[in-house]
Formats: C-alpha cells, structure tokens, sequence
C-alpha cells in the first residue's frame, strides 16, 4: 500500500511540474511573438505589461498549485499513515467498549497478579451489593465506614488497575473508562450517603445513593465480563 501511495506522489509532482514547464515556456513564446509585434505597434508599452502581468499571474498560479500538490503529498505519506493510528498519535485509535471484543495479554492474564485483582473485583462487587441490600431493610443504615474501609478509592484503584494488566492496550482504554466511572460513583457516594446527628437521611438522598450504588455495581460487572470464561 505504501508503495502504491509513494508512486502515486511521484506521479502527481511529475505531471505537475511537466504543466509548470509547458505553461512556462507557453507564456515565454507568448512574450517573444507579442514583443516583435510590439516593435512595429503604437501601443508596445501597453501590450508589453499585459504580458507581463498575465506572466506574472500564471507564475503566481502554478506556485500555489505546486505548493498545494506538496502539501497534499507530505499529509499523504506513509509517516503521516502511520500517526494516524499507533501510538496514540492522530485523531484515530481502537477502544474496546464491547467484553466480546476483548483481547487479553497473553504474558500476564493468567498470572497470580491478575488473579488476585479479579477477586478483588467480585469482592468489591458483592461489597456494593451488600451497601444496597442494607439500605434496602433500613433507609437510615450507616455505610459510611463500610465505604471508607472496603471502597476507599485507593483501594479500588490499586485493585482494578492490578486486573485489568490481563488486558491489551486496546481493551484497557474501554475498561479504563469504567475504572474512572467506578471511582467516581464512590466519591459521590462518600458525600451522599453521609448521615448527619439528628438528621434522618431523605427519601430523595435515599433513591439518590441506591443509584450510585446501582451504577458502581453495573460498572464492576462490566469489568468482570472482560475477563475470559
């Protein structure tokens, strides 16, 4: 493919620069027949800069075009090809978002490392569960420390990041945005789901930290799909 693009580069500057050189010497001989007829006409002066500005104008053209074609050219190479779609430079990069598409590491998913962040995702998850299920039987259950000892986000974090090592570079932008979002949730919930003395929660802060808990939970079991059966 690079081969086929190179010559077609060389091709476009080659016809390009054949043009320039027809029109060149076009607009010359154009001069020279107008400046013989120039000598013998009561009008050479005017006749002479029409010419010239015409030259002029038609230099000024085949520049620009020449400098468009190159331009063209360099975004077209294959360096520019290549930008597009490794490394992370250009606009254009792979992110898994489906756990069917998932490519693992095959040098790391089946280590005792990732093994442990695993479980500590299914830990983390029924964790989450349990948090609903408390508020579920009391609207007013404290889970504050619960949040702050079993879900603090550097425990998640340290978690999550040790399992998705399993993963490919490509998978790993899709499960890190749920990483982001289950760190979020919880952040949220430590504010939410704060009791104060003498003040029962609402019903509205309720529904609202069930939500967050919903959310968290659904995040997790994404990530565990990820994981191959």
């Amino acid at each position: 493919a690079f081969k086929l693009l190179n010559s077609f580069v060389r091709s476009m500057l080659s016809n390009t620069i054949l043009v320039a050189s027809l029109f060149f010497g076009c607009a010359a001989g154009f001069s020279f027949s107008s400046t013989r007829r120039i000598a013998s006409s009561s009008l050479c002066m005017n006749s002479d800069n029409n010419q010239m500005d015409v030259y002029r104008y038609g230099k000024r053209t085949m520049s620009g075009l020449l400098t468009l074609l190159t331009a063209g050219a360099i975004s077209a190479s294959p360096m520019n090809v290549n930008a597009a779609n490794y490394g992370g430079f250009g606009s254009s990069y792979s992110e898994v978002l489906d756990p069917k598409g998932a490519v693992v590491n095959e040098e790391t998913y089946k280590s005792d490392s990732v093994k442990a962040g695993l479980n500590g995702l299914i830990g983390l998850t029924k964790t989450v569960g349990s948090l609903k299920e408390a508020l579920g039987k009391d609207s007013q259950a404290d889970i504050s420390s619960t949040l702050q000892s079993d879900l603090s986000p550097g425990k998640i974090r340290s978690i999550l990041n040790q399992y998705n090592t399993a993963f490919s570079e490509d998978t790993q932008r899709g499960t890190d945005r749920l990483i982001r979002n289950v760190i979020q949730d919880v952040n949220e919930l430590s504010r939410e789901a704060s009791l104060k003395p003498g003040k029962p929660r609402s019903t509205a802060r309720v529904t609202a930290t069930v939500k967050r808990l919903t959310a968290a939970e659904d995040a997790l079991k994404d990530l565990a799909a990820f994981y191959p059966k």
